[in-house]
């Protein structure tokens, strides 16, 4: 059984531009570890400064421990983490997601 949640970030007021260019291709090795950790889907919106993350993952737990042992994803996490205000966000578990909260951002390529 899938598991969806949805979470918030916000970007630092001024690099909206970079946050978005960032999201423009999806590293080859960052989107591996991404799928490896049982990711089945993943949308970003963002209104303004707000982002919302529209993630549907195989389980939680695997999602969190493949991601957290990964150093691919820390690099990641060195590019994405200056545009982004500091602190976690805390995530909500739903049944369906509610899409249209801002505009696309980025969505994780269909495999294939």
């Amino acid at each position: 059984m899938t598991v969806q949640f949805t979470f918030a970030t916000t970007i630092l007021r001024g690099r909206e531009a970079s946050y978005d260019e960032i999201h423009r291709v999806t590293p080859v090795e960052l989107d591996r570890v991404i799928r490896a950790a049982g990711t089945r889907f993943w949308r970003i919106e963002r209104e303004g400064i707000n982002l919302f993350h529209f993630v549907e993952v195989d389980e939680i737990d695997r999602f969190d421990a493949v991601l957290d042992a990964s150093e691919v994803n820390a690099r990641w996490q060195l590019v994405v983490g200056p545009l982004l205000e500091s602190g976690s966000a805390e995530r909500t578990i739903v049944e369906d997601f509610e899409f249209g909260q801002g505009e696309l951002v980025w969505v994780l390529p269909a495999e294939g």
